[in-house]
């Protein structure tokens, strides 16, 4: 409710959501030792893959307008859906004790409120 205009769509990711994307690099970008010189990879906030394209979009500022990677391929057959990527995680990160200790102190201090208890108690079972 951010937003009464265009409200924003929040999707509660899990896990299993992320992959990793170094094989992308592997099968998209070509001569990367010369692009290092051109970009600030350490800089890059935003990137944006296109179906079917050889270019790879990125941001070094996400207010700014998007600059373009030459992208063509290294001989290989280009990844053409999630499948073939591995996941980044096999199971749930851990969290330190530590912090798992501040979470619910803050739950049983009312800072939490009681409608998002039950996440700190499936969690503790675990």
């Amino acid at each position: 409710m951010a937003r009464r205009k265009n409200p924003f769509e929040v999707y509660q990711l899990d896990h299993t959501d992320f992959v990793d994307c170094k094989m992308l690099c592997d099968h998209l970008i070509k001569n990367r030792k010369k692009m290092q010189k051109e970009l600030n990879w350490l800089k890059i906030k935003v990137f944006r893959f296109e179906k079917n394209s050889r270019f790879v979009r990125y941001k070094y500022r996400y207010d700014d307008d998007f600059s373009t990677i030459n992208a063509s391929g290294r001989g290989r057959p280009p990844v053409t859906n999630l499948s073939e990527l591995t996941q980044c995680y096999i199971s749930r990160l851990p969290i330190a004790a530590a912090k798992k200790m501040d979470l619910l102190s803050l739950c049983k201090t009312g800072v939490v409120p009681n409608e998002h208890h039950h996440f700190a108690i499936i969690k503790e079972r675990r």
